[in-house]
């Protein structure tokens, strides 16, 4: 068995090109091949031998001093690899947006967020780690972190739902009512089109899902 590869090629100024499905089984003769290693790469090597750089790329601790977990589940990881893996990301730059599957709708500062369709028709919403950071210890607990305290919210209404988590990259519900930064500012510069009656409805949600998230297990 071996796993399936993919091609992607893009232009200079990154306009994907397509997508090609490169046969697993195919033998390639092997090549002599050189590999360019940059300075910059170099120098984060001679930096790593430094202890105190190192420390930096490593989990924070959790339990330091009187301060420890009131809960196993909170030093715990739940991770669902399987779900991961069966995404196919293959259709990324269909042409017609109702037959498209994946598409690159937005990201944060950590991760980039992607809309996927599962072969049965029901929309996700695909989280995988932006490609400037590195995959790392620290960055590998900071996304447990994230998808633990998403499990534990499954039961509220006000939280959009997990369902997978494998690593960095997560899968979570789709929210297609778009962010609460493009529903106050529309557009940048511009004031807010809300109603006073949306304004309050907007902030009744924020304010309600920030109340499960601190009371769901009952201790504040």
């Amino acid at each position: 068995w071996r796993p399936r590869s993919l091609g992607y090629y893009f232009t200079n100024e990154d306009d994907l090109i397509g997508v090609q499905k490169l046969d697993p089984n195919l033998l390639r003769r092997h090549k002599q091949r050189y590999v360019h290693v940059r300075r910059g790469a170099i120098k984060d090597q001679v930096l790593l031998e430094d202890s105190g750089e190192y420390e930096s790329r490593e989990p924070d601790p959790f339990i330091e001093g009187d301060c420890t977990a009131q809960h196993k589940w909170q030093i715990s990881t739940f991770p669902s690899c399987n779900h991961v893996f069966e995404i196919d990301l293959t259709d990324l730059g269909a042409g017609s947006k109702i037959d498209e599957r994946v598409r690159l709708v937005n990201n944060g500062y950590w991760r980039d967020v992607w809309f996927v369709q599962e072969y049965d028709g029901k929309k996700r919403a695909l989280k995988t780690i932006r490609y400037e950071h590195d995959f790392e210890l620290r960055n590998y607990d900071r996304h447990r972190k994230d998808a633990l305290v998403s499990e534990r919210l499954t039961a509220s209404p006000n939280v959009v739902d997990i369902y997978a988590f494998c690593g960095n990259t997560g899968v979570f519900e789709f929210g297609d009512g778009g962010d609460v930064d493009d529903a106050i500012w529309p557009q940048e510069g511009s004031k807010s089109t809300l109603t006073m009656l949306e304004r309050l409805r907007l902030t009744l949600q924020i304010a309600t899902s920030l109340a499960d998230l601190h009371n769901f297990d009952k201790e504040g």
